[in-house]
């Protein structure tokens, strides 16, 4: 199980620098190296987004870089996890899940390389708007609505990178459970599996946040860019 305690580690990484859950490593890991099928490795994954989401907001809270009033932004995401989840999860199953997860990749990548910093300040109808369609987005795809929420309030809504960042860190772990709870209600979550990413998804949530907070954010937003456009590409081809 070291490919899922390196992938934990990368995960909470990821989760930590950008406030996301870390679903763009570990969904890949599972449907590649564990060879889950589509369903099943996007239920599984929000067992370990869940975990990863919860240490990125404990460390973020602890070094001041969380932003408590993306705890709005979840609770609207909660409504869109719940059409995400019975309409388009059940309408994507199977094969063709994994073209919609490789559509998303590419696109997010993109999303990611071209955004540029904004300087706007965080509001009520930015956080509902963004939350309900990150919360559509972790219904069907199973991540925690990060890796869709922080380009949208940089690139959309020109909010700065970091407030982004720390308010998405808010939300995630209340978007990733209201996801996870029908599916692993359906008997999708593979537990056994989950649990072997829990320890690298610790350290890597407290250097990736530490990473946020002195880092550069263009520079981090590059790499993951990189990264979910080969898993985009691995997906479709």
């Amino acid at each position: 199980m070291l490919e899922a305690l390196l992938g934990g580690l990368l995960a909470g990484t990821l989760a930590g620098s950008l406030g996301v859950g870390g679903g763009a490593i570990t969904i890949p890991i599972l449907l590649f190296i564990f060879k889950l099928p589509a369903p099943k490795a996007i239920a599984t994954n929000l067992l370990v987004v869940e975990a990863t989401a919860l240490f990125s907001l404990f460390f973020h809270l602890r070094q001041g870089t969380l932003r408590k009033v993306g705890v709005i932004m979840g609770l609207s995401g909660v409504l869109g996890t719940i059409v995400g989840n019975a309409i388009f999860f059940e309408l994507a199953k199977g094969y063709m899940l994994e073209k919609v997860l490789g559509g998303v990749f590419l696109f997010l990548a993109v999303l990611m390389w071209i955004n540029e910093e904004g300087q706007e300040e965080l509001s009520l109808e930015k956080l509902v708007i963004v939350g309900f369609l990150a919360g559509i987005y972790s219904g069907v795809i199973g991540k925690g609505g990060g890796s869709l929420a922080v380009p949208l309030l940089v690139m959309m809504f020109k909010v700065r990178t970091k407030e982004a960042i720390g308010a998405t860190a808010a939300s995630t772990p209340i978007i990733a459970l209201s996801s996870l709870i029908p599916k692993a209600l359906s008997g999708l979550v593979v537990y056994q599996v989950a649990l072997w990413f829990a320890p690298g998804a610790a350290v890597g949530t407290m250097i990736g946040s530490k990473l946020m907070k002195k880092g550069s954010p263009k520079l981090l937003r590059r790499i993951f860019s990189l990264f979910l456009a080969s898993v985009g590409l691995k997906l479709l081809l």
